[in-house]
C-alpha cells in the first residue's frame, strides 16, 4: 500500500497494492505490519 500526503494537513490518499494472475486480482487493503 501506498500513502500520499495530500494538502490538507493531516490528510493521506491511500492506494492498494494490486496483485494479478490468471485468476484474476487481489487488492491489499490492510496489513498490520505496515
Amino acid at each position: 500500500m501506498t500513502f500520499r500526503e495530500l494538502a490538507i494537513p493531516g490528510a493521506f490518499e491511500l492506494t492498494p497494492t494490486q496483485h494479478a494472475d490468471d485468476r484474476g486480482l487481489f487488492f491489499e487493503w490492510f496489513t498490520d505490519d505496515e
